[in-house]
């Protein structure tokens, strides 16, 4: 038996999300995100077919975000500490009031 090293499939740094239903989004969050054009958001990110997917600054640089609604804010603290660069806002994502809380819709 010889001792087998592993070799990744890539040799890049592989970079994590936090996957997020929109649910946990304030409905009056979802509808001025959906008013707004990707260079008009207020964070560092972009629309995709189901929400958005947003980096997740480190909290030291969140100042550079005044304009970001607060429920993102959190979203971006909370992947940091669980070692996320980014948020992923899904609306087929189960929402999890454990992580974060939770919107009526």
């Amino acid at each position: 038996m010889t001792d087998a090293v592993f070799k990744p499939a890539v040799e890049y740094p592989l970079r994590a999300f936090l996957d997020l239903s929109t649910a946990h989004l304030r409905p009056e969050t979802i509808t001025h995100l959906n008013t707004l054009d990707n260079d008009e958001l207020p964070f560092s990110g972009g629309v995709t077919q189901h929400g958005w997917l947003i980096y997740a600054p480190h909290e030291a640089d969140l100042k550079a975000y005044p304009k970001c609604p607060l429920e993102i804010v959190e979203a971006m603290k909370k992947a940091r500490e669980l070692g996320a660069d980014y948020v992923l806002y899904d609306n087929e994502a189960d929402p999890d009031p454990n992580v974060l809380p939770v919107f009526e819709h």
